[in-house]
């Protein structure tokens, strides 16, 4: 028989609120359905699952899935066995709950013989609208029972973990229900589905599980910011976007008025305007307060909510350790190959590689040091794939069966050259291509520029996506590409490949995400290459009138692993 606690003896516990999920390393986590004891005051479980006493259990719509327990009355108890402290000292009790009025409970170690105290839980707002409360208790080693009393009834409950201090705890998810908005811009007078708010925003009840609205009828260049997403700490977060489309669409996410870039994503036609998706961005988020802005770059799609929480990954290093560069001092021939020929390369290119004739090195007082300089002439060349004489010549040069790597941070400071019909790049091939050919080996461009814009694009080639429909993202430069150096580089994983061009993270695409289209095939080492293209079926032909030579300015080429 279980102890009544004397609450009057407890002492209640100073509490700290966040949204959190039992992720913290170090942790003990027990579920709440998974109790060895209990008591409970009426008969059967009147959520139906999971088990067959007199508990009370239900599906859960909390962040991971899985059960709680519910519809508890005040002197209902549950102990979980095998809580093993390894060591005597502070330790944070957490507790995920749910409860539309408020309650207290207690917690208690060995069937009440040590009693740890009480925690007020605030009204959360809902039967499964949740919150993690946390305390700070003292504890000896040893091996105990945990006990959870309620001393008033009226809560839910998910989880219970117990964390060293001396562990962080994960930082925290933040949701943020789209029709929520702070700021916004419509392309259309008045709201569309009137529900919910008065405006011009596009909002309707939603059928989604949980219910609420979403926003809707959205058109390209429309936008809506959200203030208040708190980045604890600087690193690689995942943000999740749930949406649905009847013909797909693609959204780009901003920090702080589009001050920084998190990247795009691609939402595919999921069947209706009501059948949903939860899309994942993983993006590098700095630390402090933001404002989340969220851009229609093509419209058509509806907008439930946002997620952001920690993907576990590890920010960048400050100052990291390269394990692998060429500065290029030299264009050393233990590292490059050159590409000769003029067969159009697959893209009906209309320049002939030289065997490093159009590569040179030389002083840049810009770049503050030696670079490597590529190239692309007007001039005639070998053999062209149409039949006579390549009007152009150019570099492409590369690490082929030298230098290949797997995973890491690659990157490349550049200038690169801005005319009609040039398209220079810096990109990489997996060691399969050897064997397997394209696009079956993989391709992972980290940079490439056409054109006379300042647009430069980081893309993915594989089995199901290549050639004209490609994953790709892109960033829009402040400041013309041909007049400074830019660092292109991709963080790249078994998880997911991101894109940055000055550390700005403007693209990023998951694993998971990847596998939607075709296969994964970027878990084998890549080699680089760097080229300037003349013409082809991208940049389309040159002004050959008026063509004078273009430059492709490379300081270094290097790797963080």
């Amino acid at each position: 028989m279980r102890y009544t606690p004397l609450l009057n003896q407890l002492r209640p516990l100073a509490l700290g609120l966040l949204v959190s999920t039992p992720l913290a390393a170090g942790a003990v986590t027990f579920q709440a359905e998974d109790y060895n004891a209990f008591s409970d005051t009426t008969a059967g479980n009147t959520g139906g699952v999971y088990r067959n006493d007199d508990v009370d259990i239900e599906a859960t719509s909390d962040t991971g899935g899985g059960y709680n327990i519910g519809w508890t009355e005040a002197g209902e108890w549950l102990t979980y066995d095998n809580l093993t402290i390894p060591a005597s000292g502070q330790y944070i009790v957490r507790a995920r709950v749910a409860t539309d009025t408020g309650a207290t409970i207690s917690l208690d170690l060995n069937g009440g013989s040590i009693l740890l105290g009480e925690l007020a839980l605030p009204a959360t707002g809902g039967w499964q609208s949740w919150q993690t409360v946390e305390t700070q208790v003292a504890l000896d080693a040893g091996t105990y029972s945990l006990g959870v009393y309620a001393a008033t009834g009226g809560w839910n409950l998910n989880w219970i973990e117990i964390i060293p201090t001396g562990v962080n705890p994960s930082p925290s998810e933040q949701t943020f229900e789209a029709e929520d908005y702070n700021e916004a811009y419509d392309t259309t007078a008045g709201n569309t589905g009137g529900a919910y708010r008065t405006g011009d925003v596009d909002i309707e009840a939603t059928s989604d599980t949980g219910g609420g609205y979403n926003i809707g009828w959205t058109e390209t260049g429309e936008w809506l910011s959200y203030t208040g997403l708190e980045v604890p700490t600087a690193g690689n977060y995942d943000i999740q976007v749930r949406a649905a489309s009847g013909s797909g669409g693609t959204l780009s996410l901003d920090l702080n008025g589009g001050t920084t870039l998190l990247g795009e994503v691609n939402i595919p036609n999921t069947g209706g305007w009501q059948n949903w998706q939860t899309l994942t961005l993983n993006a590098y988020l700095p630390a402090g307060n933001h404002s989340l802005g969220v851009y229609a770059t093509t419209g058509g799609w509806n907008l439930n909510w946002i997620k952001a929480s920690p993907a576990g990954g590890t920010p960048p290093t400050p100052n990291p350790t390269v394990t692998w560069s060429d500065e290029f001092d030299s264009i050393d021939t233990n590292t490059w190959n050159f590409e000769t020929g003029g067969g159009g390369w697959g893209n009906n290119e209309l320049q002939y590689y030289t065997n490093g004739n159009n590569a040179y090195i030389q002083f840049d007082p810009q770049a503050g040091s030696n670079v490597l300089v590529i190239e692309a002439r007007q001039e005639q060349g070998g053999q062209c794939w149409w039949g006579g004489n390549c009007g152009y010549t150019s570099t492409r040069m590369n690490t082929r069966n030298k230098h290949s790597f797997q995973y890491g941070r690659m990157e490349a400071r550049i200038k690169l050259p801005k005319a009609q019909g040039i398209w220079p790049a810096f990109w990489m091939l997996g060691d399969n291509f050897n064997t397997q050919g394209w696009p079956q080996g993989g391709e992972l461009d980290i940079m490439e520029h056409v054109g006379t814009n300042n647009i430069t694009s980081g893309a993915l080639h594989g089995p199901g996506y290549s050639g004209n429909t490609p994953i790709t993202g892109h960033l829009d430069h402040a400041q013309p590409i041909e007049q400074t150096y830019n660092v292109y580089a991709v963080e790249w994983d078994a998880n997911g490949i991101r894109w940055f061009v000055n550390d700005i993270n403007f693209y990023s695409i998951s694993r998971a995400q990847v596998e939607q289209y075709g296969q994964w095939v970027y878990d084998q080492p890549f080699w680089f290459l760097l080229n300037v293209a003349v013409g082809g079926n991208w940049p389309g032909d040159p002004d050959h009138a008026n063509y004078s030579t273009q430059r492709m300015y490379v300081d270094y080429v290097r790797v963080y692993q």
